[in-house]
């Protein structure tokens, strides 16, 4: 693989690491974010839940307070008014007919006797105080029942006169309170809550039931602040009864109306008091939402009424953080990646101009052009890469020039050996020369030695042969002389000329 393709794969590697460490931010991003707003929302809905029902119970004590002794005590009169008649169920059944024969808007003087009373006005006052103060009828009804059911005191007309056949009154006289769901009170032509409270008397016996309404308005109001101050969210919530009925919702709706079984099914199936879940909208085109839930449980002795509120966050907006993010990081990993090519490219081709350069000039220095200049200034690693080869054609170039000069001297060398030989040869020529000329001496020399040994005994045997001597004298002269002997020629004639002196005188 070729250096560039190197490090346009080693760009890209840490580019693709971007992306990957972009990819795991930003869905790490998004589970912490669903986490978060997941457990603020049940976190919401169960402070939401959690203050409805303490309203409620605050409301109820309150409304207990009602049961004053002056309560008890005209309860415990009409009680015992009642017993003084002869058939106390057929005047009750008898009051009922009248009291529902009558239209609506009438009043009868037995109603209005009973809307007078000394009880009745100061429940009135009681109930005046609390709108007062809150600024919409909190309690729009209540009512005291004796112990036979029959209605003793009223804040205004009741749909009926006769209570103790209804299921609020019984329970209410059983268990001592009784809360109802969320209903229309045709009396108090008002959406609320039942709350029923046993009137006993100092000795606990049971002497009559008050019954107030409870308008849900205070409730829908603890939800709409709470919205109030999520206003700058993209919240809805939805408050839900038991019967699976709605009483407020953020969106449009229609009172209690009738919530949709598929929907409230994985609310069920958790089987939590208080959770989330990311799932498809309640409406067709809602796209996925976040919906947390809690279930209400009550407070202290009030067992709550088993509201469900939901609280729903559309995951497009809740994640949209999260999706600026991805959309940033995927511009600066697109960024990345483009700058890492651009500069891998930048790089790799600074790095492969050199090394072509550096790679052509070795090529020419490979041929033998060892005046090949390298031009490569750079301070990195080719950089010094080149100047080594710089340093190595210098030292080549010094080796190359000793070389041709031992060449040289070599070349040298063999002439002066060829002439060595030449003249070996002809020293050896002559050496024969000599030898030859030597052999010849020697064959010179014994022959003179033979003649002189003749010259000495001819000199001894024949002193009166001087013209014979005068001639082997010449001849051996000549001899000498050839030889270059002369020396000894004249010592032998010397002693010729000393022989033959005393062979003169011998003879």
């Amino acid at each position: 693989m070729k250096i560039r393709h190197k490090l346009i794969s080693g760009y890209l590697v840490i580019a693709l690491l971007i992306w990957v460490v972009g990819y795991l931010a930003v869905n790490t991003s998004q589970k912490a974010l669903k986490k978060s707003i997941g457990e603020s929302s049940v976190s919401l809905a169960v402070e939401v839940l959690d203050k409805i029902d303490r309203d409620l119970y605050s409301r109820i004590e309150r409304f207990q307070s009602f049961a004053d002794p002056s309560l008890q005590k005209a309860l415990i009169k009409s009680n015992q008014e009642f017993e003084q008649l002869d058939n106390i169920q057929n005047y009750i059944n008898e009051k009922e007919r009248e009291w529902t024969s009558v239209p609506k808007e009438e009043i009868t003087p037995f109603m209005k006797d009973l809307n007078n009373n000394e009880l009745s006005k100061a429940l009135r006052k009681r109930t005046r105080f609390y709108e007062e103060k809150y600024g919409f009828s909190v309690f729009p009804e209540v009512f005291v029942t004796n112990k036979y059911g029959a209605n003793t005191a009223q804040t205004g007309k009741t749909s009926d006169y006769r209570q103790d056949d209804e299921e609020w009154w019984q329970r209410t006289e059983k268990d001592g309170l009784y809360v109802g769901d969320v209903e229309y009170d045709e009396s108090a032509t008002t959406h609320s809550v039942a709350i029923g409270v046993r009137i006993d008397d100092e000795d606990g016996n049971f002497v009559g039931v008050m019954k107030a309404v409870l308008n849900i308005e205070e409730v829908i109001n603890v939800v709409k602040k709470i919205e109030a101050t999520h206003k700058h969210e993209t919240l809805e919530f939805k408050l839900i009864t038991k019967d699976k009925k709605i009483i407020y919702s953020t969106e449009e709706f229609e009172l209690f109306e009738q919530i949709s079984d598929k929907f409230l099914l994985p609310f069920e199936r958790r089987g939590e008091h208080a959770g989330y879940f990311i799932a498809e909208g309640d409406k067709p085109g809602e796209g996925e939402e976040l919906f947390a839930h809690a279930h209400s449980k009550g407070y202290r002795d009030f067992k709550g009424l088993g509201w469900i509120l939901i609280v729903e966050h559309k995951t497009e907006e809740i994640f949209a953080p999260v999706a600026k993010l991805k959309n940033i990081l995927l511009i600066i990993s697109f960024i990345v990646t483009t700058f890492a090519v651009l500069t891998g490219l930048f790089i790799s081709r600074s790095i492969s101009i050199t090394i072509i350069k550096l790679k052509t000039a070795v090529a020419e220095i490979g041929k033998g052009k060892l005046d090949t200049k390298i031009e490569i200034t750079s301070n990195d690693e080719v950089g010094q890469l080149a100047a080594s080869f710089r340093r190595m054609t210098g030292d080549l170039k010094e080796t190359t020039t000793s070389i041709d000069n031992l060449n040289a001297a070599n070349q040298q060398l063999q002439a002066n050996e060829l002439q060595l030989k030449a003249a070996n040869q002809q020293l050896q020529a002559k050496e024969q020369e000599l030898k030859a000329g030597n052999q010849q001496l020697r064959a010179n020399e014994e022959q003179l030695r033979m003649k002189m040994n003749d010259l000495e005994r001819f000199n001894r045997l024949a002193v009166g042969r001087e013209q014979r001597m005068t001639e082997l004298k010449q001849q051996v002269n000549a001899l000498l002389r050839e030889l270059g002997r002369e020396e000894e020629y004249q010592k032998l004639l010397e002693t010729t000329k000393a022989c033959s002196d005393g062979n003169h005188r011998e003879k």
